[in-house]
């Protein structure tokens, strides 16, 4: 009885003895790694079947295991595309023969290329500071980059669709798309929610092509919709999906319904569209990048690694342009030296002479003007009428046509006027030396060229003012050069009709300077465009840009040629652009019908996220800096996987855009230079060992607060010959102690790893296995880690 009673008494502490006994084994089995990545949560609460760090591994490619992604080789390059952007775009361009060429563009250069080893330049010169895209539009390329003018290509000739010689002038969309038969553009200079499509039939009920110059008329009604306008948000990009186009905006999704007229409806309020580049459709779903993660169609599948997400570059540009082309737009700046407006918008010279009638009598002795032998000077002003003056007429008198002379004795002789503005002081002289004796009427034209009219561009102003002009006078001075002593000259109005009159002509050179434009900031300078007609005569610019409004007066102005990049600092967000217009007559002018200078918003062109599909996995790479040189891919499990919305992370591939071909081969444009890269291909990144890493979950056993001892640890996976393994062992967050093992051979091997050594207890255990050896592959299946549990001894 005695007995029975004390082995009663002691059960339960047997049983917590066998808990505790060090001899007690147990294990756990990780092979399952379907889950892939996740970041969002503490390292004990991952589930077993993902990772807080699986790198340059695919987990769905063998059920059960864990495969070294393949690595990468150069398929060719061009020393042509150096421009320090890397390359931003490749684009295929399918022929009816069976053929791929590419567009290939670091978005200042584009080439084409059927092996990425012969080129041939398409164009160059566009703007850097925003990602050129082209698209196939049946037979042609056509590319745009939301500042320069969008162009097409055929594989022969290149033709800019800005509106001159027969083309048609297309907005200038930063994203195109081919939909319906119509080309497709979104987010323009002019309105950032601008969805702008062509016409495709003509007026005369004809069907015509994309880049029929009637396709893109002046008045864009019907053909244009602006999709979300007002809501604070710019178009990011559009893509079809379901047979309906839908547009991306910053935090919203719309749709296009309908067919002529079109509608767009918003579809989404909650998502929006980060990266244009990162739209893919795969398995029937649509995935991209939206502001707080990558989407499947409107569901968010990125949440295990959302931490990873908030490093993403994410960042939108947007394309700008001040534009001059009403009466009311070159109104605000100044007309200098007969420059003007007119109703229809044309920046002109002034096209006829304002006249200034003078009344008085025709005859000697009336209104006439006696000069002396020996005087000096004779002056005399002239009140102007209230006749009405054009508004924006600026200038000198440059033409006086209306004296006749009597010298009653002497020789020839010379006459010199000037006219000088009474409320400045400016004067502007003619001189002439024709004057005969004897000769008792001669009609004479002054030409005014005074030096400070001619170099107004360097510091000088106009001799009147339209307001001088209209409301009040100026004074003509007369001075006789070489005119015997005690001769006369007599001055008088011609009795010849017409000669009583002084002319204010219009220079046939004018000037024009616009207002300071404000600008709210400049991430980079876009192009100074102008549409203008010369009529055999000349069109000159110049630009000035400073930091505020106050010093640009002080600024040097800088010559530029329109469809060239504004040269000025990015601090720079203030500027002002004038223009010299030289007419060889005042009958057909010289015009400025248009003026826009653009600039650059905003960040995100070059690190942008772009994707693509590839072996029915969705890869999305994304820059975590803002250089956008150094790149990492996060890639999809295909949509079989146990966990389809899993994602692994790809490093050591530094690119910045993604394309295949017809044959299914993946090529990728390098970061920094102009080499093009085929992708998953080889066992090494151009000659660099590819370093494959997986890391467990951090394990406690179940027993959060006990100490693990682990005493074996058992592996398994594929031999590869030559090879070595990395098999690592952390402790509670410490750093790994790693055991190098030889894989060597082939088949498979199984592992036993004992004698751990004091490196082996903890209260959290992480295991890792890496491969950092060149051209070695991975395939590894199964850990399982045999452990006790016990108190620590304190």
């Amino acid at each position: 009885m005695k007995n029975y009673l004390f082995l009663v008494f002691l059960l339960p502490q047997i049983v917590l003895a066998e808990i505790l006994c060090p001899t007690c084994k147990d294990d756990v089995t990780i092979d399952d790694f379907s889950g892939g990545l996740n970041t969002a949560v503490s390292l004990r609460k991952i589930p077993l079947t993902m990772s807080p760090n699986v790198r340059n591994l695919l987990i769905d490619e063998k059920p059960g295991s864990l495969i070294q992604r393949k690595g990468f080789i150069i398929a060719g390059s061009s020393m042509t595309l150096r421009a320090g952007n890397g390359i931003t775009g490749i684009f295929p361009y399918y022929s009816d023969d069976g053929t791929t060429k590419f567009l290939v563009t670091d978005s200042s250069i584009v080439l084409e290329t059927s092996d990425f080893k012969a080129w041939v330049e398409v164009g160059r010169g566009f703007n850097t500071s925003v990602l050129l895209r082209c698209v196939q539009v049946r037979n042609k390329m056509w590319c745009a980059n939301g500042s320069d003018a969008v162009f097409t290509w055929d594989s022969s000739t290149r033709v800019t669709l800005n509106g001159t010689v027969g083309t048609p002038n297309v907005p200038k969309f930063k994203y195109p798309v081919y939909y319906q038969e119509r080309v497709w553009g979104l987010n323009t200079v002019a309105n950032g929610s601008s969805l702008d499509f062509n016409a495709i039939i003509s007026t005369e009920n004809r069907l015509i092509a994309p880049d029929d110059y009637l396709a893109w008329p002046a008045d864009r009604s019907g053909l244009q919709i602006n999709v979300g306008q007002g809501d604070g948000q710019v178009g990011t990009g559009l893509w079809i999906q379901d047979g309906l186009l839908r547009i991306g905006k910053q935090n919203s999704i719309y749709t296009i319904y309908g067919t002529d007229p079109y509608t767009a409806r918003k579809t989404d309020s909650q998502t929006g569209l980060v990266s244009f580049d990162s739209v893919v459709t795969l398995d029937g779903n649509v995935y991209y990048l939206g502001p707080d993660g990558i989407y499947e169609n409107l569901r968010r599948i990125s949440d295990a690694f959302a931490p990873d997400i908030e490093t993403f570059q994410k960042d939108t540009t947007q394309t700008l342009e001040n534009l001059w082309e009403t009466q009311a737009d070159f109104g605000r700046g100044s007309f200098l030296f007969g420059s003007t407006a007119t109703l229809s918008g044309f920046l002109v010279p002034q096209a006829e002479d304002f006249r200034l009638n003078w009344t008085g009598d025709s005859e000697p002795g009336g209104s006439s003007i006696t000069l002396h032998g020996g005087s000096t000077a004779t002056v005399w002003g002239i009140r102007i009428p209230t006749d009405t003056v054009p508004a924006p007429y600026l200038g000198v008198a440059r033409r006086m046509d209306f004296w006749s002379a009597k010298p009653l004795s002497g020789s020839g002789f010379k006459l010199r006027i000037t006219v000088r503005n009474p409320r400045t002081g400016k004067e502007s002289f003619s001189e002439t030396n024709d004057f005969n004796p004897g000769v008792n009427t001669q009609r004479r034209t002054f030409l005014f060229d005074d030096p400070i009219v001619a170099n107004y561009e360097t510091g000088g102003e106009a001799i009147f003012t339209a307001e001088d002009i209209a409301n009040s006078s100026f004074t003509i001075k007369f001075e006789k050069k070489d005119l015997i002593s005690g001769a006369t000259l007599y001055l008088f109005p011609s009795t010849i009709t017409g000669n009583a009159n002084i002319f204010l002509s219009p220079a046939t050179t004018v000037q024009f300077i616009s207002e300071v434009s404000t600008l709210t900031s400049v991430t980079a300078w876009g192009n100074l465009e102008s549409v203008r007609n010369t009529n055999g005569g000349t069109v000159n610019y110049f630009i000035r840009t400073s930091t505020s409004s106050v010093n640009i007066a002080t600024q040097v102005w800088t010559n530029i040629t329109p469809g060239v990049r504004i040269n000025a600092p990015t601090i720079n967000n203030y500027v002002q652009w004038a223009s010299t217009i030289a007419s060889v007559s005042t009958i057909t002018t010289t015009n400025i019908d248009n003026v826009t200078i653009g600039h650059i918003e905003g960040a995100g062109s070059t690190n942008r996220a772009f994707a693509i599909d590839w072996k029915n996995r969705y890869w999305l790479f994304v820059a975590t800096e803002t250089s956008g040189k150094f790149s990492l891919g996060y890639v999809k499990a295909r949509i079989t996987n146990p966990r389809p919305d899993a994602f692994v992370l790809f490093d050591g591939i530094n690119i910045r855009s993604l394309a295949k071909d017809r044959a299914n081969t993946l090529y990728a444009g390098a970061a920094s230079t102009g080499t093009v890269y085929r992708l998953d291909y080889g066992t090494n990144d151009d000659g660099r060992a590819i370093i494959s890493v997986y890391e467990s979950p951090g394990l406690v056993f179940g027993e959060t607060y006990k100490d693990k001892v682990i005493q074996q640890i058992y592996l398994e996976g594929q031999k590869e010959a030559g090879a070595t393994l990395k098999f690592g062992l952390s402790v509670d967050g410490g750093a790994y102690t790693e055991r190098a093992i030889s894989i060597d051979g082939s088949g498979r091997y199984t592992s036993v790893l004992e004698g751990l050594g004091p490196s082996n207890r903890g209260k959290q255990i992480q295991f890792s296995i890496k491969n950092d050896q060149l051209d070695k592959g991975l395939t590894f299946e199964n850990l399982t880690p045999i452990y006790r549990v016990e108190e620590r001894v304190k």
